[in-house]
C-alpha cells in the first residue's frame, strides 16, 4: 500500500513540475511501482561486488555484525569489545556508491549505468518484509530529527556528491530487531550537531 501512495504522490508532483493536469489510473500506478523492483533488482546486482570490501569482510568483518542493531545502515560499527557505539547513521558509504551507480554514472544518464532496463530477478515476496523495516526506520528517523532537517540534509549531500561523480556542474552544499532504537536516532542527532551539519572527511571517497 506504501508504494501505491508514494507512486500517486510522486505522479502528482510530476505534474505540478511540468504544469500537467492528467489524472492517474491504476496502469499508470502499476507502471511506477514496477519500476521500484526493477531499480531493486538492479542495484542489488551493481552493488554485491562491492559489499566485500566497503563492508570490510576482507578483514575482520563478518555478515552477523551487519544485521546486528541494523548495523549495516551505520558509517561504523564502533568497538562492542571496548563498549565504542555504532556512528554515522545513513552515512555508509556504499549508499552514495549506489546512488551513483543508480542515477549519477555521467551527465546523460537518464538513471542505468548503460542507458537501458535490464530484466533482473528481484523476489518481492523475499525482500519485502526487510524492505519494510528499513521503511519503518526512515520514516521514524525523519520524523524524530525533522528538527534539525538531518533525512533532507543527508539526501541532499547524496544527490550533490552524485551530480558532482556524473561530472554535473553543482555547487556542493554542505537483524533482528524490527525497529531502530529511539536512543540511536538521538545519538545520530547529537553527531549531527557536533559537526555542525559539515560534511564527513569520508566525502571524498563517494565520487
Amino acid at each position: 500500500m506504501a508504494q501505491i501512495a508514494w507512486a500517486k504522490e510522486a505522479w502528482l508532483e510530476a505534474c505540478q513540475m511540468c504544469e500537467a493536469h492528467i489524472v492517474f489510473n491504476n496502469k499508470i500506478i502499476q507502471l511506477i511501482t514496477n519500476q521500484v523492483w526493477q531499480l531493486s533488482g538492479e542495484l542489488k546486482t551493481k552493488i554485491c561486488p562491492l559489499i566485500k570490501t566497503m563492508y570490510g569482510f576482507e578483514n575482520s568483518m563478518k555478515p552477523v555484525d551487519l544485521k546486528t542493531d541494523f548495523g549495516l545502515c551505520y558509517q561504523s560499527l564502533g568497538n562492542p569489545d571496548k563498549d565504542v557505539p555504532h556512528s554515522g547513521l545513513y552515512e555508509h558509504r556504499i549508499i552514495q556508491k549506489a546512488i551513483n551507480i543508480a542515477y549519477y554514472y555521467n551527465k546523460k544518464d537518464e538513471g542505468w549505468s548503460e542507458g537501458e532496463h535490464v530484466d533482473v530477478h528481484f523476489s518481492k515476496p523475499t525482500y519485502k518484509d526487510v524492505y519494510d523495516k528499513h521503511m519503518v526506520n526512515l520514516c521514524r528517523f525523519n520524523a524524530q530529527t525533522r528538527e534539525y532537517g538531518i533525512l533532507l540534509k543527508l539526501l541532499k549531500r547524496l544527490d550533490a556528491n552524485g551530480q558532482l561523480n556524473a561530472r554535473v556542474d553543482v555547487k556542493v552544499e554542505a537483524s533482528c530487531q524490527t525497529l531502530l532504537p529511539d536512543d540511536a536516532i538521538a545519538v545520530a542527532i547529537c553527531e549531527y550537531q557536533e559537526c555542525a551539519g559539515e560534511n564527513s572527511d569520508d566525502d571524498d571517497e563517494f565520487y
